[in-house]
């Protein structure tokens, strides 16, 4: 029972990420537009760098790969970026 629990919680928080690569972001207000689909920022979304320093929106659009993960209302509420453009 513990494992089915266990793998249930896994399954769910993996079900609420997404990884994008070799993408072009462009950031409007609370909107992120991510080769051309859009995803709503949450008030309170973090930014990470690749080396776990907090970023602006700004830097968003140098970023290569990115880490999406969304709260239960499908608003982004953590970007973490996991490669630059050169």
């Amino acid at each position: 029972m513990r494992k089915v629990l266990i793998l249930g919680l896994l399954f769910v928080s993996l079900s609420m990420a997404l990884e994008l690569r070799n993408v072009q972001i462009e950031v409007k207000g609370s909107t992120i537009i991510v080769d051309k689909k859009e995803y709503k920022l949450s008030k309170d979304a973090k930014i990470e760098g690749p080396y776990g320093q907090e970023i602006t929106l700004d830097s968003l659009n140098s970023a290569k790969t990115i880490r999406l993960e969304f709260d239960k209302n499908g608003k982004v509420i953590f970007i973490k970026i996991m490669e630059w453009w050169i």
